[in-house]
């Protein structure tokens, strides 16, 4: 990571700080990992001697590979718990959880001669999120898994893409006085936001199995025009093969 704060005048009126990092990790889970960048930078101008005016931008991409995404069955078929072990993880080797996000803003700061101030701040968000995911589905002891084949649950899977924008303004001033012989504190302002979101969700085709006796994870994989409900499969052991492209 990286921190830098720096005048860009002499005087030192004009200041700039950048904040950019990037991290890249595996996880104790299996299949699972994270990489993470995100930038931040702000300029500060001081036009008067009471007053400060700010703009600055903000920047983060995070992708997960294999995230998990719900439980799994705490029973077999046969009513026996279940055993696994500490990076077990069903989630397969193409699903996936992206996050981007942008924003600008600008801030004003005004300080009173009575020791109050005045800060106004105003955002433009845009965020965007993709994500293929898949989880086991089963009901205990109806779709529980079978002990010797890890037949019986299900994959409920997802493919969730959108975007959201958001529009916000914020207003408030504080500072002291005295009432009834005391002193006090007090903020007043206001808030408005505008937030659209447009987002499509929808169903991944696979085949797959869930669990096996031994507490590693069958796969789904794409079959055709499978249905995401479909039966267990012995073809969900090949954790490799991905969806296509077009998915």
């Amino acid at each position: 990571m990286v921190d830098v704060t720096t005048p860009l005048t002499a005087s030192g009126d004009v200041r700039v700080r950048f904040i950019g990092g990037y991290e890249d990790r595996d996880s104790y889970l299996d299949r699972y990992g994270s990489r993470k960048k995100f930038d931040y930078g702000i300029i500060d101008a001081d036009v008067t001697d009471n007053t400060t005016v700010s703009v600055g931008y903000d920047y983060q991409n995070t992708h997960n590979s294999s995230p998990t995404w719900g439980g799994f069955p705490l029973w077999y078929g046969d009513g026996g718990s279940t055993d696994y072990t500490r990076s077990f993880s069903v989630a397969p080797d193409w699903s996936y959880y992206d996050f981007e996000s942008e924003k600008v803003l600008a801030m004003l700061e005004h300080r009173f001669g009575n020791d109050w101030q005045l800060h106004g701040t105003a955002t433009h968000e845009k965020t965007e999120a993709d994500s293929k995911l898949a989880a086991p589905y089963y009901e205990p002891f109806f779709s529980s898994p079978n002990r010797e084949t890890g037949q019986g649950s299900f994959f409920y899977t997802g493919w969730n893409r959108g975007e959201r924008k958001v529009d916000s303004v914020d207003v408030y001033a504080n500072g002291p006085f005295e009432l009834m012989g005391r002193a006090h504190e007090l903020v007043i302002g206001g808030s408005y936001a505008d937030q659209s979101n447009d987002y499509d969700n929808r169903f991944i085709d696979a085949s797959m199995s869930v669990i096996s006796t031994t507490g590693t994870a069958l796969h789904p994989i794409r079959v055709g025009a499978a249905s995401p409900r479909s039966s267990a499969s012995a073809l969900g052991r090949n954790p490799s093969t991905r969806p296509p492209d077009s998915l």
